[in-house]
Protein backbone atom coordinates (compact mmCIF):
# COMPACT_ATOMS: atom_id res chain seq x y z
CA UNK A 1 0.00 0.00 0.00
CA UNK A 2 2.83 2.57 0.68
CA UNK A 3 5.32 1.65 -2.09
CA UNK A 4 1.61 2.28 -4.46
CA UNK A 5 0.94 5.34 -2.80
CA UNK A 6 4.21 6.23 -3.20
CA UNK A 7 4.28 5.39 -6.83
CA UNK A 8 1.41 7.75 -7.62
CA UNK A 9 3.22 10.29 -5.86
CA UNK A 10 6.08 10.50 -8.14
CA UNK A 11 3.91 9.89 -11.06
CA UNK A 12 1.86 12.71 -10.00
CA UNK A 13 5.08 14.75 -9.20
CA UNK A 14 6.70 13.37 -12.87
CA UNK A 15 3.87 15.04 -14.78
CA UNK A 16 3.81 18.24 -12.71
CA UNK A 17 7.57 19.00 -13.44
CA UNK A 18 6.85 18.58 -17.19
CA UNK A 19 3.72 20.83 -16.70
CA UNK A 20 5.48 23.31 -15.04
CA UNK A 21 8.22 22.82 -18.23
CA UNK A 22 5.42 23.65 -20.62
CA UNK A 23 4.44 26.36 -18.91
CA UNK A 24 7.95 27.93 -18.96
CA UNK A 25 8.46 27.20 -22.88
CA UNK A 26 4.86 28.77 -23.36
CA UNK A 27 5.63 31.88 -20.84
CA UNK A 28 8.58 32.18 -22.97
CA UNK A 29 6.68 31.75 -26.08
CA UNK A 30 4.22 34.30 -24.98
CA UNK A 31 6.68 37.20 -24.19
CA UNK A 32 8.98 36.30 -27.20
CA UNK A 33 9.43 40.18 -27.85
CA UNK A 34 13.42 40.94 -26.97
CA UNK A 35 11.95 43.62 -24.95
CA UNK A 36 12.43 46.07 -28.00
CA UNK A 37 11.40 49.52 -28.26
CA UNK A 38 7.54 49.73 -27.49
CA UNK A 39 5.14 52.40 -27.30
CA UNK A 40 1.80 53.23 -25.49
CA UNK A 41 -1.11 54.90 -27.42
CA UNK A 42 -4.57 55.48 -26.22
CA UNK A 43 -5.28 53.02 -28.45
CA UNK A 44 -2.92 49.92 -27.25
CA UNK A 45 -4.27 50.96 -23.80
CA UNK A 46 -7.88 50.42 -24.24
CA UNK A 47 -6.74 47.25 -26.04
CA UNK A 48 -5.10 45.92 -23.03
CA UNK A 49 -7.44 47.31 -20.70
CA UNK A 50 -9.52 43.95 -19.92
CA UNK A 51 -6.47 41.67 -19.73
CA UNK A 52 -4.10 44.47 -17.13
CA UNK A 53 -7.13 45.25 -15.58
CA UNK A 54 -7.35 48.80 -13.15
CA UNK A 55 -3.83 48.46 -11.64
CA UNK A 56 -2.77 49.15 -15.38
CA UNK A 57 -4.78 51.94 -16.37
CA UNK A 58 -1.80 54.40 -16.16
CA UNK A 59 -2.41 57.49 -18.35
CA UNK A 60 0.60 57.12 -20.18
CA UNK A 61 -0.28 59.73 -22.76
CA UNK A 62 -0.19 62.81 -20.10
CA UNK A 63 2.95 63.03 -19.84
CA UNK A 64 4.00 62.26 -22.81
CA UNK A 65 2.18 65.12 -24.13
CA UNK A 66 3.75 67.58 -21.47
CA UNK A 67 7.23 66.77 -23.27
CA UNK A 68 5.51 66.99 -26.81
CA UNK A 69 6.14 64.70 -29.96
CA UNK A 70 7.68 61.45 -28.57
CA UNK A 71 11.09 60.72 -29.09
CA UNK A 72 11.47 57.04 -31.14
CA UNK A 73 14.79 56.38 -29.22
CA UNK A 74 13.22 56.26 -25.72
CA UNK A 75 12.36 52.78 -24.75
CA UNK A 76 8.61 52.89 -23.30
CA UNK A 77 8.10 49.16 -22.18
CA UNK A 78 4.28 48.00 -22.31
CA UNK A 79 2.66 46.42 -19.16
CA UNK A 80 2.90 42.60 -20.50
CA UNK A 81 6.51 43.19 -20.56
CA UNK A 82 6.78 44.70 -17.23
CA UNK A 83 4.56 41.89 -15.50
CA UNK A 84 6.88 39.48 -17.29
CA UNK A 85 9.93 40.88 -15.37
CA UNK A 86 7.73 41.35 -12.17
CA UNK A 87 7.47 37.28 -12.13
CA UNK A 88 10.98 36.27 -10.49
CA UNK A 89 10.06 38.36 -7.32
CA UNK A 90 10.61 35.63 -4.90
CA UNK A 91 7.44 35.11 -2.67
CA UNK A 92 6.11 32.57 0.12
CA UNK A 93 4.50 29.71 -0.68
CA UNK A 94 3.13 27.09 1.75
CA UNK A 95 3.09 23.53 -0.40
CA UNK A 96 0.73 20.64 0.14
CA UNK A 97 2.72 18.27 -1.44
CA UNK A 98 6.24 16.79 -1.30
CA UNK A 99 8.66 17.12 -4.03
CA UNK A 100 12.38 17.32 -5.07
CA UNK A 101 14.13 20.65 -5.67
CA UNK A 102 13.61 22.46 -8.80
CA UNK A 103 16.84 23.46 -10.64
CA UNK A 104 16.17 26.54 -13.27
CA UNK A 105 18.66 29.11 -14.52
CA UNK A 106 17.94 31.81 -11.99
CA UNK A 107 18.82 29.08 -8.84
CA UNK A 108 17.30 25.92 -7.41
CA UNK A 109 14.12 25.96 -5.02
CA UNK A 110 13.10 23.26 -2.86
CA UNK A 111 12.81 20.35 -1.76
CA UNK A 112 9.43 21.20 -1.24
CA UNK A 113 7.18 19.22 2.06
CA UNK A 114 4.13 19.47 2.89
CA UNK A 115 2.58 22.54 5.59
CA UNK A 116 6.75 24.01 5.73
CA UNK A 117 6.75 27.49 3.81
CA UNK A 118 9.34 28.03 1.07
CA UNK A 119 10.29 31.16 -1.62
CA UNK A 120 10.05 30.97 -4.79
CA UNK A 121 10.14 32.80 -7.90
CA UNK A 122 5.97 34.72 -8.43
CA UNK A 123 5.50 32.67 -11.89
CA UNK A 124 6.45 29.63 -10.14
CA UNK A 125 4.00 30.30 -7.67
CA UNK A 126 2.02 30.96 -9.76
CA UNK A 127 1.68 27.62 -11.55
CA UNK A 128 1.86 25.64 -8.42
CA UNK A 129 -1.42 27.70 -7.16
CA UNK A 130 -3.29 27.06 -10.34
CA UNK A 131 -2.96 23.19 -10.22
CA UNK A 132 -3.55 23.17 -6.54
CA UNK A 133 -0.37 22.57 -5.48
CA UNK A 134 -0.32 25.46 -2.46
CA UNK A 135 -1.16 28.45 -1.21
CA UNK A 136 0.20 31.69 -1.43
CA UNK A 137 1.41 34.04 1.31
CA UNK A 138 1.07 37.66 0.85
CA UNK A 139 4.17 39.77 1.49
CA UNK A 140 3.80 41.93 4.60
CA UNK A 141 3.45 44.99 2.29
CA UNK A 142 0.26 43.75 1.40
CA UNK A 143 -1.38 44.04 4.82
CA UNK A 144 -3.96 46.78 5.77
CA UNK A 145 -1.80 48.71 8.43
CA UNK A 146 1.42 48.68 6.05
CA UNK A 147 -0.87 49.72 3.22
CA UNK A 148 -2.50 52.70 5.57
CA UNK A 149 0.59 53.91 6.73
CA UNK A 150 1.98 54.63 3.29
CA UNK A 151 -1.39 55.69 1.67
CA UNK A 152 -1.17 58.27 4.88
CA UNK A 153 2.09 59.20 4.01
CA UNK A 154 1.89 59.79 0.36
CA UNK A 155 -0.39 62.17 1.19
CA UNK A 156 0.44 64.39 4.22
CA UNK A 157 4.16 64.30 2.11
CA UNK A 158 3.61 66.23 -0.99
CA UNK A 159 7.21 66.54 -2.32
CA UNK A 160 8.62 63.08 -1.71
CA UNK A 161 7.62 59.48 -2.21
CA UNK A 162 6.94 56.76 0.25
CA UNK A 163 8.91 53.27 -0.04
CA UNK A 164 6.92 50.80 -2.00
CA UNK A 165 8.55 47.51 -3.46
CA UNK A 166 9.94 48.40 -7.48
CA UNK A 167 7.09 45.87 -8.47
CA UNK A 168 3.85 46.51 -5.79
CA UNK A 169 1.59 46.90 -8.56
CA UNK A 170 2.52 44.14 -11.10
CA UNK A 171 2.81 41.38 -8.03
CA UNK A 172 -0.33 42.47 -6.16
CA UNK A 173 -2.20 42.63 -9.85
CA UNK A 174 -1.26 38.37 -10.26
CA UNK A 175 -1.79 37.65 -6.67
CA UNK A 176 -5.60 39.46 -7.10
CA UNK A 177 -6.15 37.55 -9.85
CA UNK A 178 -4.36 33.92 -9.41
CA UNK A 179 -4.75 34.21 -5.46
CA UNK A 180 -7.53 36.13 -4.27
CA UNK A 181 -8.56 32.70 -1.73
CA UNK A 182 -5.01 33.77 0.02
CA UNK A 183 -5.33 37.37 0.67
CA UNK A 184 -7.76 38.39 3.45
CA UNK A 185 -9.77 41.53 3.40
CA UNK A 186 -8.71 41.50 -0.67
CA UNK A 187 -11.14 43.98 -1.44
CA UNK A 188 -10.04 46.52 1.02
CA UNK A 189 -6.43 46.00 0.32
CA UNK A 190 -7.00 46.37 -3.87
CA UNK A 191 -9.04 49.64 -2.75
CA UNK A 192 -5.75 51.09 -0.45
CA UNK A 193 -3.63 49.84 -3.57
CA UNK A 194 -5.70 51.86 -6.32
CA UNK A 195 -5.77 55.18 -3.60
CA UNK A 196 -1.93 54.52 -2.93
CA UNK A 197 -1.71 54.15 -7.01
CA UNK A 198 -3.14 57.42 -7.88
CA UNK A 199 -1.95 59.77 -5.47
CA UNK A 200 1.36 58.62 -6.51
CA UNK A 201 0.67 59.16 -10.60
CA UNK A 202 -0.95 62.91 -9.19
CA UNK A 203 2.02 63.62 -7.33
CA UNK A 204 4.22 62.67 -10.17
CA UNK A 205 2.49 64.73 -12.32
CA UNK A 206 2.68 67.97 -10.48
CA UNK A 207 6.60 67.40 -9.81
CA UNK A 208 7.53 67.19 -13.49
CA UNK A 209 5.48 70.28 -14.00
CA UNK A 210 7.93 72.27 -11.56
CA UNK A 211 10.91 71.24 -13.92
CA UNK A 212 13.41 74.03 -13.53
CA UNK A 213 16.53 74.11 -15.68
CA UNK A 214 18.77 71.60 -14.55
CA UNK A 215 21.40 68.81 -15.38
CA UNK A 216 20.20 66.11 -12.98
CA UNK A 217 16.94 65.05 -11.54
CA UNK A 218 16.66 63.20 -8.78
CA UNK A 219 13.41 61.01 -7.83
CA UNK A 220 13.41 58.36 -5.24
CA UNK A 221 10.65 55.50 -4.65
CA UNK A 222 9.36 55.11 -7.82
CA UNK A 223 8.12 51.65 -8.80
CA UNK A 224 8.60 50.32 -12.32
CA UNK A 225 5.16 50.89 -13.93
CA UNK A 226 6.19 54.80 -12.62
CA UNK A 227 9.28 55.40 -14.16
CA UNK A 228 7.75 53.91 -17.39
CA UNK A 229 5.66 56.58 -17.74
CA UNK A 230 8.21 59.15 -16.47
CA UNK A 231 11.06 58.36 -18.17
CA UNK A 232 10.16 59.78 -21.98
CA UNK A 233 9.22 63.46 -20.67
CA UNK A 234 12.29 63.81 -18.06
CA UNK A 235 14.89 62.48 -20.91
CA UNK A 236 13.30 64.92 -23.40
CA UNK A 237 13.19 67.49 -20.44
CA UNK A 238 17.02 67.52 -19.81
CA UNK A 239 17.83 66.95 -23.29
CA UNK A 240 15.95 70.76 -23.61
CA UNK A 241 17.71 72.11 -21.03
CA UNK A 242 21.02 71.02 -22.25
CA UNK A 243 20.29 72.26 -25.30
CA UNK A 244 18.90 75.90 -24.39
CA UNK A 245 21.77 76.14 -21.42
CA UNK A 246 24.46 75.70 -23.77
CA UNK A 247 25.10 78.35 -26.56
CA UNK A 248 27.77 76.83 -28.27
CA UNK A 249 26.45 73.45 -28.83
CA UNK A 250 23.00 75.54 -30.26
CA UNK A 251 25.18 76.93 -32.43
CA UNK A 252 27.45 73.86 -33.37
CA UNK A 253 24.37 72.66 -34.62
CA UNK A 254 22.96 75.20 -36.40
CA UNK A 255 26.23 75.59 -38.37
CA UNK A 256 26.02 71.98 -38.69
CA UNK A 257 23.04 71.78 -40.72
CA UNK A 258 23.63 74.73 -42.72
CA UNK A 259 26.89 72.99 -43.89
CA UNK A 260 25.19 69.90 -45.01
CA UNK A 261 25.66 69.33 -48.67
CA UNK A 262 22.84 70.30 -50.82
CA UNK A 263 22.64 68.38 -54.61
CA UNK A 264 21.35 70.43 -57.49
CA UNK A 265 20.04 69.32 -59.87
CA UNK A 266 20.57 71.21 -63.58
CA UNK A 267 17.37 73.05 -65.35
CA UNK A 268 16.80 72.00 -68.72
CA UNK A 269 14.67 75.04 -70.55
CA UNK A 270 11.42 73.85 -71.42
CA UNK A 271 11.93 74.58 -75.20
CA UNK A 272 14.61 72.51 -75.28
CA UNK A 273 14.67 69.51 -77.73
CA UNK A 274 16.10 66.11 -76.84
CA UNK A 275 19.67 65.30 -79.36
CA UNK A 276 19.39 62.12 -80.91
CA UNK A 277 21.90 59.75 -80.22
CA UNK A 278 24.52 59.20 -82.55
CA UNK A 279 25.32 55.66 -83.73
CA UNK A 280 29.08 54.59 -83.72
Amino acid sequence: MFSATRANLENDNRTFLLSVFTGIISRHQRHKIGFHSLKLTSNHSKSCKNKTKSLFSFRSLSLSEMAGQSDPHISLFSPQEIEFMAEDELVEIVPNIRMDPLNFISGDFGPFFPQIPAKVPLWLAVALKKRGKCTIRPPQWMSIENLTHVLEGEREDQGAFQAVPFHYIEISRLLFDHARDDIPDIYMVRSLIEDIRDVRLHKVETNLEKFSATSAVKISHLSAMEVNVVRPFVVRSLQAFYKHDNPVVMADLDSASDRQPQVRQPQVPRNAQRQPLKRR
